[in-house]
């Protein structure tokens, strides 16, 4: 081999050592990062199963449980619960792509004993964080809620 031959060999492994370096540094949505997703959930109704009643409506609710994906996953990568005045925050996430989305345990398991209440849906907003830092506002989840 040539010196010249044996030149460009090097500098053409050289080149793909780096792409895999580049490759490996490459960081996709998920944890890691410092920037972060909030949001608040509004409940609609407040349904009581066993008593058959409507016990309020439109108000902030805490305790409802909140889940993100990270990426073009299907099933959550991380949760939350709402606190005490609806809001919801997912820290520490690098840029990238979130499906956020909200449900209660009822609507999560298929309880619904009340054949004239309206069945609940999931509600799910698409994020895209693009910046590193900051946080990104997922606005308000409208949900109705049975217990």
């Amino acid at each position: 081999m040539t010196t010249k031959a044996y030149l460009k060999l090097i500098l053409f492994s050289s080149f793909l050592v780096s792409l895999l370096f580049l490759q490996a540094c490459k960081k996709e949505a998920g944890q890691g990062g410092v920037a972060s997703i909030s949001g608040y959930v509004f409940v609609d109704t407040v349904f009581n199963n066993k008593n058959n009643a409507i016990l309020g409506t439109n108000q902030y609710m805490p305790n409802i449980n909140v889940y993100l994906c990270y990426g073009n996953d299907s099933v959550p990568s991380d949760n939350a619960k709402s606190s005490y005045n609806g809001q919801f925050t997912f820290n520490y996430l690098q840029k990238g792509k979130y499906t956020v989305f909200v449900s209660s345990d009822n609507m999560a398991l298929g309880v619904f004993p009340v054949t004239n209440f309206k069945p609940f849906t999931i509600i799910k907003k698409e994020i895209t964080i693009s910046d590193r830092k900051g946080t990104v506002d997922a606005g308000t989840f409208h949900i109705n809620y049975a217990y």
